[in-house]
Formats: structure tokens, sequence, C-alpha cells
């Protein structure tokens, strides 16, 4: 009986986000990101910030990031500068590989303004 404990127990810590490795999010664009947010495509119904946690949880231009919370899919991110007085920023269709960076280009957010 204590081994099935122990093994579950195991498994729970494993699986556990605060135990995932997490997603690196590299901002190759020329947009500080304050805020991060993802969403299914097309629905617009956010999660919570992804980037919240600590002071130094800015994801600036040339930054990289590591979130916790986000795993392997495609969505729709929704990028806040504070600073900059820039109107919130939706990138369509950003695919997200498990085990690869997150890489947010100039391309990506040439609308953001």
């Amino acid at each position: 009986m204590k081994r099935a404990i122990l093994i579950g127990a195991a498994l729970l810590a494993v699986s556990s986000p605060a135990f995932a490795a997490g997603i690196q999010v590299i901002n190759k664009s020329k947009v500080d990101i304050d805020h991060l947010y993802v969403a299914t495509p097309g629905k617009q119904v956010w999660g919570p910030d992804l980037l919240t946690g600590t002071p130094s949880a800015v994801l600036d231009a040339g930054k990289t990031y590591t979130v916790a919370n986000l795993t392997a899919g495609t969505y729709d991110l929704k990028l806040v500068d504070d600073d900059d007085g820039m109107a919130p920023c939706i990138v369509k269709g950003v695919k997200v590989k498990a085990g690869a960076p997150l890489t947010i280009t100039a391309k990506q957010t040439v609308s953001c303004k």
C-alpha cells in the first residue's frame, strides 16, 4: 500500500505544472511585452497573464522568458505593452510545439501600434 501511495505521489509531482519545465518565449519583435495572454484560435476568451509572478516577468524586445503554464497547441496571443500606450495586439494562429521555444517575430507584430 505504501508503495502505491509513493508511486501516485511521484506521478502527481511529475504531472504538476509547478514541476513542468515550461516553454521559452523569445521576443524577436520590436515590441516590449508586459502581459501575454493566450486563447483558443478565434475565441478571444483569454486565459490568465502568463507573465505574472515577479517584476522581472516582462518580455522586453530581444529578451527570453520561460512560461510554466503553456502547453503545446495553436493559440491566438494577446500582447500588451503598458509603457508605450500600445493598444493590445492580437497575433493569430501561433503554433506552440512541445520542447521548442515560441518565438514572437517582428513580422507577427508589424500591426502592433
